[in-house]
């Protein structure tokens, strides 16, 4: 029992410290004078022993103009870390500058579906090839560590925090140098609590209707990153972002078919006309020619299995239901072969890699003769 006191004790110490460091820094000047230990005080006793939690409020406190603002927030301050988020979020629907918002939304809806941390790289490629313009969102690091960095944290190989990154030399303007290697700094939310609040999918909030929404909608977010990943395949080069494609292609390669399936209910913001341009996205990539010598290459014959096939076919049933109109005549006839012949989506793929393997000189031969048994039997099949 004298341990568990020692380390209750201790605990409690360890917050108020982390507590007085963070009200200091505060910008109360002007304020009455109690206003600090009111603060202190009030986040002590609300926060139940939750790091988390002092940290995420201290970060809406920070947001607040007026002194009467903050008592107000503290008041009526969230139990929870949930509700704490949604609070953080709102701070940013208000405050967050020109395509800010919309920046920070597809970020987070990427960290939120990803199958594995995404890099610095990566996500730099994914915010232009995102982008109406193409064009690169500046001092994107800096900003993920210093106006994100309550839920956001990046991730380098040599350890070195942002913390520590701060404290090093730093530019003429008084701004700490970021030099982190985009390829070797992923990208991850601050806290497991964070992730799982992103993952579930809570939705999104804003602090008045005016402003922005910010959050996550899982359906959305998986339909975000499967039209990425299409998209690098069937126009790589689209308005010269080749580059930004090749870097996204290996991830998209593996993980394609993860958001497909996480996305299989439409979600609620789809319109006819998004739905039209999905199914014509997957139709061709799963049939074009250069589109399948993409990504086919070296892919794990594994991949080719009877639950892809359904996912594929649950996928076109449920995003093509009452599109009478729009559609291609091309991917309308796909779109019933999925549901009639599930077995025979991919064809065209076991074709490639037949043609590849058989007549090219870089695909190797043994995957091109079971493409090649494969594509036989699928037809055998559909004949019957």
């Amino acid at each position: 029992m004298a341990t568990i006191s020692i380390e209750v004790n201790k605990n409690r110490a360890d917050l108020r410290q982390y507590i007085e460091r963070g009200t200091s820094r505060l910008q109360l000047d002007g304020a009455s004078p109690d206003l600090e230990n009111h603060i202190r005080d009030s986040l002590e006793m609300k926060a139940q022993g939750m790091f988390l939690w002092v940290k995420l409020m201290l970060e809406v406190l920070e947001a607040q103009t007026t002194e009467q603002d903050i008592l107000d927030h503290l008041a009526a301050a969230p139990a929870d870390v949930d509700g704490v988020i949604r609070e953080v979020l709102k701070v940013y629907s208000s405050t967050l500058n020109g395509k800010e918002a919309e920046e920070l939304n597809t970020v987070i809806a990427w960290m939120s579906c990803a199958v594995r941390p995404l890099n610095m790289s990566e996500l730099d490629a994914i915010l232009r090839r995102t982008s109406p313009t193409g064009s690169r969102v500046l001092s994107l690091e800096m900003k993920l560590r210093e106006k994100f960095g309550s839920l956001i944290t990046l991730v380098r190989d040599d350890g070195l925090t942002t913390g520590m990154l701060q404290s090093r030399t730093q530019r003429s303007d008084h701004q700490p140098i970021f030099d982190s290697i985009p390829e070797t700094t992923t990208i991850v939310f601050s806290h497991a609590s964070i992730t799982e609040y992103f993952q579930r999918g809570e939705g999104r909030h804003s602090a008045r209707k005016t402003a922005p929404k910010i959050g996550v909608v899982r359906s959305e977010a998986h339909y975000m990153a499967l039209t990425t990943c299409l998209d690098v395949f069937v126009s790589p080069g689209k308005a010269g972002r080749s580059e930004e494609a090749e870097t996204l292609q290996s991830y998209a390669k593996e993980h394609w078919l993860v958001h497909l399936g996480g996305c299989i209910s439409v979600p609620p913001s789809a319109t006819t006309q998004t739905r039209t341009s999905a199914n014509e996205l997957l139709h061709q990539f799963l049939t074009n020619a250069d589109s399948l010598r993409g990504w086919c290459y070296d892919k794990d014959w594994s991949f080719y299995s009877e639950e892809a096939v359904k996912i594929i076919a649950l996928w076109t049933d449920t995003w093509s239901k009452d599109l009478n109109f729009g559609l291609d005549d091309d991917t309308k006839t796909w779109i019933v072969n999925c549901q009639a012949k599930p077995e025979s989506v991919f064809s065209p793929a076991a074709s490639i890699y037949a043609l590849e393997g058989l007549h090219g000189e870089i695909w190797p031969p043994v995957p091109a003769i079971l493409a090649l048994v494969c594509t036989s039997i699928t037809k055998f099949h559909c004949s019957l």
